[in-house]
């Protein structure tokens, strides 16, 4: 379970091995993130920061099915039951624009793990759950598939189930985790216990999904590249673009089904040699169209502050996680931009300007 756990650093890379591909086998420098960056000659676009930010645009989070409520799903104890172990809902907002994809469709996504494992630091079972109105993504017929594989944590094999299930016009998926002693058998059963108690819950008001308009439209990584002047703006003509795969991990099949739906998108640039001098190495981004609410939710992390870029709505820096990416939240009228690098932002920022008209531009026309 603890490898199996969507967070943001998987997608970063994602991000970097998508870099390398696209570069070939050539012996400089393949990933986006991996050469020293030297400092940007572009004066005007350095960061000043800013504690106790206030948000420029205000944007409401979507309604959600079942008021956005994971305890209206399941309970701790429902699942704690049906998985024969204690366990506790995470609540940690997720900084990173394709976990968010649900909710932006109106959809609610809750995640349980075992209590013993939280103190441990090593989660052993847990729960994964997509809920979404049939009408917000392509769904997945009802199924149950089970697997066993081995933990890197230890030597144990875990079982582990995918199910989706459809109850009226709403669509819940996840996957379950056993325990170190859980077989196939044992979270068959527990999906058995957990469909029965998603077909039971009383009938509810299901809000209706929509991206609100102005949401970003996927580009085309490298015509997105061109039109936004990025190696232009970062005096590196040697950069390349590509689009880059925004899943990974285990996700239960609705997180994969609202990335679709909601557009999300990413791209990596990248040198294909040595990073010549003078010039950017590369950088990345990933993009939730439509994601803007969770502005108020990234300005509440711990650390972050407002970066003031000209011809930008509001940017926030986060403190980089203990594997030392940075990155920057962007929001533009009800769109969610984040910029991931690995040594620093500061190099890159002259480009984010460009890339928010661009895509701004591809919306509108």
């Amino acid at each position: 379970m603890g490898t199996r756990r969507r967070s943001a650093i998987p997608l970063l890379a994602i991000l970097a091995l998508g870099a390398a591909a696209l570069a070939g086998c050539s012996s400089g420098t393949p990933a986006a993130d991996s050469a020293p960056a030297p400092t940007s000659s572009n004066a005007s676009a350095q960061p000043s920061s800013s504690p106790s930010p206030t948000p420029a645009v205000g944007v409401a989070v979507p309604a959600q099915i079942l008021g956005g409520d994971c305890a209206r799903l399941f309970t701790d104890d429902v699942v704690g039951t049906a998985l024969g172990t204690g366990m506790t809902l995470q609540t940690e907002f997720d900084d990173s624009p394709n976990m968010n994809a649900v909710p932006t469709l109106s959809g609610l996504e809750c995640t349980w793990e075992e209590q013993t494992a939280l103190a441990e630091g090593i989660p052993v079972a847990g729960l994964s759950a997509v809920v979404l109105s049939t009408t917000a993504a392509v769904t997945a017929p009802d199924s149950v598939s089970c697997y066993s594989g081995v933990v890197t944590t230890s030597s144990d094999a875990q079982s582990t189930c995918r199910f989706a299930i459809t109850a009226g016009d709403v669509w819940l998926s996840g996957t379950v985790f056993g325990s170190a002693d859980a077989t196939e058998d044992d979270l068959r059963t527990s999906v058995a216990t957990l469909s029965a108690d998603f077909t039971a819950l009383p009938a509810s008001e299901v809000p209706v999904p929509a991206l609100p308009a102005g949401a970003w439209r996927p580009p085309v990584c490298t015509d997105l590249s061109e039109n936004a002047g990025v190696s232009s703006a970062l005096a590196s003509p040697d950069l390349s673009a590509g689009d880059v795969d925004t899943s990974g991990g285990e996700w239960a099949d609705g997180a994969y089904a609202a990335n679709s739906g909601a557009g999300v998108f990413a791209c990596s640039w990248y040198q294909t040699g040595q990073t010549p001098d003078g010039q950017v190495d590369g950088f990345s981004i990933q993009a939730l169209p439509g994601g803007a609410w969770a502005e108020a939710q990234a300005l509440a992390l711990p650390g972050a502050s407002v970066v003031t870029i000209p011809g930008v709505e509001l940017a926030v820096h986060v403190p980089p996680p203990a594997e030392g990416y940075e990155m920057l939240d962007v929001f533009d009228g009800p769109n969610w931009l984040q910029v991931t690098r690995a040594t620093g932002l500061d190099p890159v920022l002259p480009a984010v300007p460009g890339l928010i008209d661009a895509l701004n531009a591809a919306t509108e026309g």
